[in-house]
């Protein structure tokens, strides 16, 4: 049985993401899920919109909902795009598998939740810091 991904791991994600000197790590918001979506820990950067929050949130969801990376995900949908229609219909959550979203795996590969990041700068900073925080904090990502 996989071990649930717990509030204080979670935690460590939002603190060293908060404690990065590059202001571009800080000024994100970062969401941490567990694998039923259900959202354990998040921060915004008072810097950056509330947009923004909505957007990490969506990110986190997806990948603990599709447990697949955002790359994986697109590529399912883009030979079957029927799924992306109906995916938007089914739930309460919106959905955003892309950079910055990403699987938090345990060592037999399950799925333990999801983590999304979204902020001005992020896309590949985006994907380049959850990893820095993942090897940090030392749970597996899947991005």
């Amino acid at each position: 049985m996989t071990a649930l991904l717990t509030a204080d791991q979670a935690w460590r994600f939002i603190a060293v993401c908060a404690a990065s000197t590059d202001s571009a790590d800080r000024d994100v918001a970062i969401a941490v899920v567990d694998a039923g979506g259900h959202l354990l820990a998040f921060r915004r950067a008072e810097t950056i919109g509330h947009f923004y929050v909505d957007l990490a949130l969506a990110k986190a969801r997806a990948a603990a909902a599709l447990r697949r990376s955002p790359a994986a995900a697109m590529g399912h949908w883009q030979s079957n795009p029927g799924v992306m229609a109906a995916l938007t219909g089914l739930g309460a959550h919106v959905l955003l598998p892309s950079a910055g979203a990403f699987v938090i795996r345990a060592d037999d590969g399950s799925c333990r939740g999801g983590l999304g990041i979204a902020g001005p700068a992020t896309g590949t900073h985006a994907e380049q810091l959850g990893l820095r925080i993942a090897a940090e904090v030392g749970l597996a990502l899947e991005k």
